[in-house]
């Protein structure tokens, strides 16, 4: 590949995601890599997911990692009966130690009123957009590299580790060894990337007035919206 880009967490913010892909300006030689958080918060997740399907068109090779808020929304569309699925109350026990309240209610309460506005208030979203949250994927890994939305935890592989770890942890340790985790979901402090010993963080606060961030990891380039 020529560049290995990863984006942080998006968070309806499409005018960001638009100006930082035509910084970007990434060709079919290049792998992308977005970290979840696509919805939620921001004045248009729906136009957020179109412009990201239409990109998966343009870049197949492109990687759609699953943010904590896509889990939210997929119960909340479980508990209200618009899809089927287990939800991750059921397949998690550490979240269900940590979940207080109903998956609706817990969807809504962060962020996704937002959400359900740019849908005109309808939870019957488009079956592309459905389609588009049930595919994405809790890790990726290339090379010394392991992408996954919050971290992951000690002791054994990413892959076999509870999701909520995966999908919520703000305390997880970075990579040991030769291994570099590429996160987002906990938003760096002074909307810049940080670049620690195993570890990348690139949630720069899109969602909370911050940029959107993208990095190439070869080179560590970095372009802000």
């Amino acid at each position: 590949m020529k560049r290995l880009l990863a984006i942080g967490d998006i968070h309806g913010q499409l005018g960001k995601l638009r100006d930082l892909v035509c910084q970007v300006w990434p060709d079919e030689e290049d792998q992308v890599v977005f970290l979840g958080d696509y919805i939620d918060r921001g004045p248009d997740s729906r136009g957020v997911i179109d412009f990201l399907l239409a990109f998966a068109e343009r870049f197949p090779r492109t990687v759609f990692l699953r943010g904590n808020h896509e889990q939210l929304f997929l119960d909340a569309l479980v508990e209200r009966g618009i899809r089927t699925g287990k939800t991750l109350r059921e397949i998690s026990p550490l979240y269900r130690r940590n979940a207080f309240g109903g998956d609706t209610e817990i969807f809504l309460a962060n962020g996704g009123t937002a959400t359900l506005l740019s849908y005109e208030g309808k939870w019957e979203i488009p079956p592309e957009h459905l389609h588009f949250l049930e595919k994405t994927v809790l890790t990726y890994r290339v090379g010394n590299y392991l992408f996954v939305h919050a971290g992951a935890g000690d002791g054994f592989e990413a892959e076999e580790q509870d999701p909520f770890v995966l999908l919520w942890s703000r305390y997880s340790p970075p990579g040991r060894g030769e291994e570099v985790q590429v996160v987002g979901h906990t938003v760096t402090r002074d909307g810049r990337p940080h670049f620690e010993a195993g570890r990348i963080h690139l949630d720069t606060g899109a969602g909370t007035g911050g940029p959107l961030t993208a990095c190439d990891l070869l080179t560590k380039r970095v372009w802000q919206a």
